[in-house]
């Protein structure tokens, strides 16, 4: 770590999948012997490859064995922390397990900025699979994502994103290119916008797929919140109610 030798002001250095998994578990409170740290700082110094090929180039998933992802913090200890990726990206994430809060950090209530999520796999499994998203699964009302994109697949049940599975912070200027599915609350940048929650700047070029309720190809609901200066150029395609191009309700 670098910046002084407070921890607490300490920012980790990221050039590896195997520091990245290291930095998962300061943040998660799982390394022996390390105290846990929420709100660790971190910048990402290299492009990083934790699996290669985990997609075709159809954008479907390959078969094989992957080295599993463990999300960044938790729904009872989200991240408050700044991950800075300086505009590097993370390819060869795999995740599949019947549980909620999915994508590279499960929660996040700081900071997340100019990283790109390539080549990544995010399947909370039904029925559990609650708040997936390529960069989080929530983003709460203190969090916020700027300049990050994913080009992964991200599946699940409800509130699933191609950046964010359910949003009450900010999103801004970010983008979405992987296939989305899901059954209700299904979107491209995000699964739902509500309580506040502002998107601004995002765009998506990704497939979303739904089969219950709002479905939209930005947003699949936006529920007392903003969408400002959005788009959406990906198919969207539903067979349930609620349904729109840029969000189903």
């Amino acid at each position: 770590d670098i910046d002084g030798d407070d921890s607490k002001d300490a920012v980790y250095e990221i050039s590896n999948a195997g520091q990245l998994y290291w930095f998962a578990g300061l943040v998660n409170g799982t390394l022996s012997g390390v105290t846990q740290n929420t709100s660790a700082n971190a910048v990402l110094t290299a492009d990083i490859v934790v699996n290669k090929n985990v997609l075709k180039s159809d954008g479907t998933l390959n078969e094989g064995t992957f080295k599993e992802w463990t999300p960044i913090a938790t729904s009872a200890s989200p991240y408050t922390g700044i991950f800075e990726g300086q505009n590097h990206t993370i390819s060869g994430l795999y995740f599949k397990q019947e549980t909620s809060f999915v994508g590279l950090f499960s929660v996040n209530s700081g900071k997340i900025a100019n990283v790109g999520i390539l080549d990544s796999y995010f399947y909370g499994q039904p029925y559990k699979g609650w708040q997936v998203g390529g960069v989080c699964g929530s983003n709460t009302a203190k969090g916020a994502i700027t300049n990050c994109y994913n080009t992964g697949i991200v599946r699940g049940s409800e509130t699933v994103g191609g950046v964010c599975g359910s949003n009450y912070g900010t999103i801004t200027n970010c983008n979405n290119a992987g296939i989305v599915s899901g059954k209700s609350y299904v979107g491209g940048v995000c699964g739902k916008n509500s309580n506040g929650g502002t998107v601004t700047n995002c765009n998506n070029t990704g497939e979303v797929r739904g089969t219950s309720q709002y479905i939209g190809g930005l947003s699949g609901d936006n529920d007392s919140s903003s969408i400002t200066n959005c788009n959406n150029t990906g198919e969207v395609k539903a067979t349930g109610k609620f349904v729109g191009g840029l969000s189903g309700g």
